[in-house]
């Protein structure tokens, strides 16, 4: 199993004070539910995880597919449209996407890479978004 902790440190230490708050959460419902009170903000949210079995003379290993949302959430009050969150956001994004890609955590058996990202939720100012982050590690 994918260790998440590591995976918000090494976004913490190499993003520092870019952002206000790093964390971990089960879900982005869960996200949701609690007030949000510092932006930005990202959380490391685990993604479902997909088993390529391979048999590799005559004993069995799984391969595990498993990675990372990670949830950014940011603010900016000063326009209705959002647009000032969006730039906000851009810069956010290309510093998570130059610390996970390629990086290899410890418990994987592959570097990082990314899949794909979405807008979860834009209102009041508040713009959320996830980016799916994902590598392979050997399950035992």
């Amino acid at each position: 199993m994918i260790d998440y902790d590591l995976w918000r440190q090494r976004l913490k230490s190499e993003m520092g004070s870019q952002l206000k708050h790093y964390g971990l959460a089960s879900d982005i419902k869960t996200v949701l539910k609690n007030a949000v009170k510092t932006t930005p903000a990202l959380f490391v949210i685990p993604k479902d995880e997909n088993n390529k079995s391979q048999n590799s003379t005559g004993t069995y290993r799984d391969i595990v597919t498993g990675g990372i949302d990670v949830l950014i959430i940011v603010s900016d009050y000063s326009d209705a449209l959002g647009a000032k969150a969006g730039q906000s956001l851009k810069a956010i994004r290309d510093g998570i996407h130059t610390s996970l890609r390629g990086w290899t955590p410890p418990d994987c058996a592959d570097v990082v890479n990314y899949r794909g990202g979405k807008r979860v939720s834009m209102a009041k100012g508040l713009l959320l978004w996830a980016d799916t982050y994902e590598s392979l590690y050997q399950k035992g």
